[in-house]
């Protein structure tokens, strides 16, 4: 099991005990342990990466998948960027970094880092959609979980294959889409950045 150790100064410590937070007195630090929302820590984590992508407002996905484990369907969440956010496109030196304006809706996936307002705002809405360190990338991301038998759901099944989680192949697929239009901004370190929606006009708006 990889331990997610935090970086908390002696004033913090009945903070983050209080949290859920557990000491290691051989390392002497404190870590969060397995099954507690990193999302509660953010103040005490690494300092984030240097986030990629920007807006002055999100859309946030809502749909259903079918668990592979238990066979029942779940709700399930990620993050869509209207047009005029911003990405940045890395240069071979920093000074060479810009930013550029999105000219079309983008879908965002391999997310490793979500700004606390949004990070925040995501964790009151449901504890099924949180970061997890996985083996096959060796790093902590953004993912779905099953809300009844905790199975973690594939990235790339959700964000990259038509007809499935947030890639719409048909209408149906689209409608089944729920948009929260949040006016609220929004930043986020990602590896994943899919540019032009599929039926994005389709999908369904909520309140």
């Amino acid at each position: 099991m990889t331990v997610l150790n935090l970086r908390v100064p002696f004033v913090d410590n009945d903070a983050v005990k209080k949290l859920g937070a557990r000491w290691n007195p051989v390392s002497k630090t404190w870590y969060v342990p397995e099954g507690l929302n990193p999302v509660l820590f953010s103040e005490w984590l690494a300092p984030p990466p240097d986030v990629n992508v920007r807006s002055s407002r999100y859309l946030l996905a809502c749909s259903q998948h079918q668990c592979h484990r238990c066979n029942k369907w779940s709700a399930i969440y990620g993050f869509m960027l209207p047009v005029g956010h911003e990405a940045l496109n890395v240069g071979e030196t920093e000074e060479e970094d810009e930013w550029e304006y999105g000219d079309d809706p983008t879908l965002l996936s391999h997310i490793e880092y979500l700004c606390p307002t949004v990070a925040a705002r995501v964790a009151a809405l449901t504890p099924f959609y949180r970061p997890s360190f996985t083996t096959d990338q060796n790093e902590f991301y953004y993912c779905n979980f099953c809300e009844h038998c905790q199975a973690r759901f594939n990235d790339h099944q959700l964000f990259s294959e038509p007809g499935e989680g947030f890639v719409a192949f048909c209408l149906e697929d689209a409608q089944r889409i729920q948009l929260i239009d949040i006016k609220e901004s929004f930043a986020a370190q990602c590896n994943g950045l899919s540019i032009g929606i599929a039926l994005f006009e389709d999908m369904t708006y909520v309140e």
